[in-house]
């Protein structure tokens, strides 16, 4: 019997498409150098971190409707002869796909966990509304247009 999908989110992804190549990858820890650290850097580039692997995975798994895509810019920028001037080309000629590039090239940088805690970020985590701010909100009429327009389901 096959899991039913869920209406609300679908299942996170935790490994991406395939496996990036040594010039994949090799490419990307380069862009993500030149993307996130100036030259004062005061931490790990993210060439330097051995956490940067495995949490490019993460986010190619995350970001695996645009994985294609990245894939295809590491590979050109790694046979272009100057990776900083290939980058303001992207951003020029194609800047949805520099823009998808520099999410996953950036957010897998932000995981590493030394970066997190340099930026002060403790990530993402539940943080459920108190009981009386929800009975505010439902009392303030916000649902009052679902409730009127009837339940809306469909079979799995």
């Amino acid at each position: 019997m096959s899991t039913p999908d869920r209406l609300s989110a679908p299942v996170p992804r935790l490994t991406p498409p395939r496996a990036l190549t040594s010039v994949e990858y090799e490419s990307a820890a380069h862009l993500a150098d030149l993307l996130c650290c100036g030259p004062e850097h005061p931490i790990a580039r993210p060439s330097e971190c051995p956490e940067f692997a495995e949490l490019l995975n993460l986010a190619l798994a995350t970001r695996s409707d645009v994985f294609d895509e990245v894939c295809a810019a590491l590979n050109e920028a790694g046979s272009a002869g100057d990776a900083h001037a290939w980058l303001h080309d992207l951003y020029a000629r194609n800047r949805r796909n520099f823009n998808d590039l520099a999410m996953v090239l950036a957010g897998a940088y932000l995981m590493v966990p030394a970066v997190r805690a340099h930026v002060n970020y403790p990530g993402q985590g539940r943080n459920p509304a108190p009981y009386d701010q929800i009975a505010d909100e439902l009392s303030s009429g916000i649902l009052d247009p679902v409730m009127e327009r009837g339940p809306i389901h469909r079979s799995v």
